[in-house]
């Protein structure tokens, strides 16, 4: 289905319509009397005085941006809002990245440094220390650390096993 040619100029008219056009889109929603006339003078010289229902025909601002002379479709300080936006995040990324980065770097710098001090007091870890002395070891079951097995054992006499095990208990392993 062909486009209705609806207020469009022919090509005599299309300097002076353009014009008027480039005048409308300057206006803002509250200059709406001055749209109108122009508006008017468009219609007026397109030969159109009157809507297909035979209203008045008035000029619509961008919900967008409140000016004349375009729909949001086709809004420009919108598109530039968009790449400014997406813009914004992308520079936000990049900061919680290295934010990230930092702290993680920090981390391990403080991990080796505890390191370091460990063994130049000469300690040992509690597992390193049991492995040394032959004392069998393992990890608790709600996940609390490294335990020897023989407490382990002893627990989970005194404490029954679950009947129903769930995600959220790590003891039913």
């Amino acid at each position: 289905m062909g486009r209705s040619s609806g207020y469009r100029p022919t090509k005599e008219q299309q300097a002076d319509v353009q014009a008027l056009r480039a005048e409308l889109a300057t206006l803002t929603g509250a200059e709406w009397q001055k749209a109108t006339r122009i508006m008017s003078l468009i219609t007026a010289r397109l030969g159109k005085s009157k809507g297909p229902m035979g209203g008045a025909i008035q000029p619509r601002t961008c919900s967008f941006c409140g000016y004349y002379g375009h729909t949001k479709q086709f809004c420009v300080r919108r598109k530039e809002a968009v790449v400014r936006r997406k813009e914004a995040e992308a520079q936000a990324i990049v900061q919680e990245v290295q934010k990230d980065r930092a702290r993680h770097a920090a981390q391990d710098r403080e991990l080796a440094r505890r390191k370091r001090e460990q063994q130049e007091k000469g300690t040992v870890s509690q597992v390193a220390l049991w492995e040394q002395m032959g004392v069998e070891w393992d990890w608790h079951p709600a996940g609390l650390g490294a335990f020897p097995k023989w407490y382990l054992e002893e627990r989970a006499r005194v404490i029954p096993k679950c009947t129903e095990p769930t995600p959220e208990c790590g003891s039913c392993r």
